[in-house]
């Protein structure tokens, strides 16, 4: 296979976004989908290579499996190595605990399945393990592993037909991929399965690219028809956000574009100049280092310094260039070099890396218990106050430990027949109308703080679930939030509701949760959803400051560092809600002055910490931070009166 120059710029259109959405650079929502386009380059070269050793009759499965081995795991057991070490020496004992055994599932290829299991990709606080991202090539590996020996059956015994079969293949794992990213989101993003039909894409191309002769076709046709590629790529990485359904079949539009600009970008064409340019093919040669060091040298940064500006990320990108062309010339370079490092070293330096990582991570195992006592005994009195307390905190997070009298204030994730049924029968025996409470885990948090501090004789009901949020009714992992079953219900039954207050998560309505601009629509879709209920009082009760800063002793021992994560555009979320309700018939109450939350003063009260994680509150913090609401808000305290 030739070289081609463009295809090492075309990684450096992938890497750069990917690294932007890490920093939570404005406008970069959809970077996380270079990985999906990095999946269809990894099918085409892989698949390119293998027809072209085939083709000259020298395919071997060792040779193979040699390169692919010398091309990710020199650098990846570098960086796992530094990583765990400097791990070791910057995270509290407890969080430790997971990073080896993230380390771990990293260094044997199954990590995809270990952050499966552990949370989402885009969950606030999952980027703050230092090797989360060593996902992608979990996966990329596990198809190294089995593609020679499916493609090399299909080839000999169907070859006339592999492209049809190849087409099979991404037609199924694309409807596989439909149907669970919106069921099982979190296996659909992580697992093999359903992210072959993305490399096989790549594949695909591949195939086409060495059966026929695109070269004949006219230089306008493949200049426009790469220029359309490039194009559908750059709009995905700016149109794309948290909330879309990726992959599945919107990821079509990047993977189409990666694939036109493959088979149809030559030295005739304009991208092919852009894509040609030396800046751009460099940061593509050293790609593979960049993924793999921004991770981990941007959260060690947070740890050390926090983050205040944007200088800061400069600084940190520039570290990672520099890193990242360091291991690319000492480490990338001659390990795939046959002559450099000769089979037999090669495999010795694998041997000698394991049986060196293995001593490593059980000599941490079996001291683990005894460095947790020498951390703790090393502390003084209040830093052991901070450290037992942060330790409560993780245990304490109330939205798992729903408030139930079993009278008449009860909580239920769904609306069934035994919530209808309690519903009615409070409403008989206590002779009076219910306030009913929906929204998110947010709104679960309030549910408990209101439900505890009022009296036995008050008739307060919720539905509410994580994620469900009324802009987004079907929200990824659940098969719906039965936000219509909510509003015929509460329209059937108006005569026995006295209120109904509505309350999810800001941040939401922001960029990866974090950055501006508003998400206006979303906004609109959630008052639209409220204006088809058939009541006079519904209140939205506005969102809340979120401090995430994670609830271990690594940030909890000098929270008050960690200013700069508390996500303060909520400020403007809650503007923007004021703006669009001030002239319906919703009645918004802003939290924002009612809460008035101060990291100094109100993420550590009384020797507690009143979250329980990035955004949800301690059992302690649902009553301090709902006592405060009753107070300095009239309005609210008169309907729980």
């Amino acid at each position: 296979m030739l070289y081609r120059i463009e295809i090492d710029g075309l990684r450096a259109i992938c890497i750069l976004p990917v690294i932007f959405y890490h920093f939570n650079f404005p406008y970069f929502n959809g970077g996380y989908i270079g990985v999906d386009i990095f999946f269809v380059i990894s099918g085409y070269l892989i698949c390119s290579l293998v027809l072209k050793d085939i083709n000259e009759k020298k395919f071997s499965l060792k040779n193979f499996y040699e390169r692919r081995a010398r091309r990710i795991l020199p650098l990846l057991f570098f960086v796992i190595i530094i990583t765990t070490v400097v791990s070791k020496t910057l995270y509290s004992p407890d969080y430790f605990l997971e990073i080896i055994d993230s380390s771990l599932s990293s260094t044997f290829l199954f990590s995809n399945f270990y952050f499966w299991k552990l949370s989402g990709y885009f969950e606030i606080g999952t980027e703050l393990n230092p090797l989360f991202h060593t996902w992608s090539l979990s996966i990329e590996e596990q198809f190294y592993i089995l593609f020679p020996l499916l493609f090399l059956f299909f080839f000999n015994f169907f070859q006339k037909r592999i492209l049809f079969l190849i087409v099979i293949v991404i037609l199924a794992g694309l409807s596989i991929s439909v149907y669970t990213s919106r069921f099982h989101p979190s296996a659909n993003f992580y697992l093999l399965p359903f992210r072959t039909f993305e490399i096989c894409f790549g594949v695909l191309s591949a195939l086409i690219y060495n059966f026929y002769n695109l070269k004949n076709i006219n230089n306008n046709y493949k200049n426009y028809l790469s220029l359309f590629g490039f194009f559908i790529i750059i709009l995905s990485i700016f149109l794309f956000t948290e909330d879309t359904l990726s992959p599945g079949l919107i990821s079509i539009l990047p993977i189409t574009g990666c694939v036109i600009v493959i088979l149809f970008c030559d030295m005739n064409t304009y991208i092919y100049k852009v894509l040609s340019n030396k800046l751009l093919v460099f940061i593509g040669l050293i790609s593979y280092g960049l993924y793999l060091w921004h991770i981990p040298i941007l959260n060690f940064y947070k740890i050390i310094f926090s983050i205040s500006s944007k200088i800061d990320y400069l600084l940190i990108f520039t570290l990672v260039f520099f890193i990242s062309i360091l291991t690319w010339k000492y480490i990338e370079k001659p390990f795939r070099n046959f002559k450099k490092i000769e089979s037999k070293n090669f495999f010795r330096f694998i041997f000698i890396f394991i049986a060196i990582y293995l001593a490593l991570i059980l000599s941490l195992n079996f001291s683990l218990e005894d460095n947790k006592k020498n951390f703790i005994s090393k502390l003084d009195k209040n830093q052991k106050i901070i450290y037992k307390q942060t330790q409560l905190a993780k245990l304490d997070n109330g939205y798992n430990n729903m408030f139930d009298n079993h009278k008449c204030k009860f909580w239920y994730k769904k609306l069934n027949n035994d919530f209808k049924k309690r519903f009615n029968n409070c409403f008989i025996k206590l002779n009076k109308k219910a306030i009913f409470l929906f929204g998110d885990s947010h709104q679960m948090d309030f549910y408990n703080g209101i439900t505890k501090l009022t009296s036995e004789d008050f008739f307060i009901v919720s539905i509410s679930r994580g994620r469900c949020r009324l802009h987004n009714p079907r929200p990824l992992g659940y098969e719906g939030c039965d936000f219509d079953n909510i509003k015929n219900f509460i329209n059937s039954n108006k005569d026995k509701i006295d209120t109904i207050i509505y309350h999810q998560a800001g941040s939401f309505f922001l960029y990866g949760n974090k950055s501006l601009p508003i998400k206006r629509n979303d906004i609109l879709k959630a008052l639209d959803y409220l204006n088809k209920i058939d009541s006079k009082k519904i209140v939205w009760l506005g969102p809340r400051i979120e401090p995430n800063i994670l609830i271990d002793y690594t940030f909890t021992k000098n929270f008050k560092k960690y200013k700069n994560f508390v996500n303060y555009n909520i400020n403007f979320v809650d503007k923007e809600i004021y703006n669009i309700l001030k002239n319906s018939s919703i009645n918004y109450v802003s939290l924002i002055d009612l809460y008035d939350f101060e990291l100094d003063k109100d993420f550590f009260v009384e020797k507690k910490f009143t979250f329980s994680d990035f955004d949800h509150w301690s059992s302690f913090g649902e009553t301090y931070f709902t006592r405060k609401i009753l107070i300095n808000s009239p309005f609210i305290a008169k309907i729980f009166q």
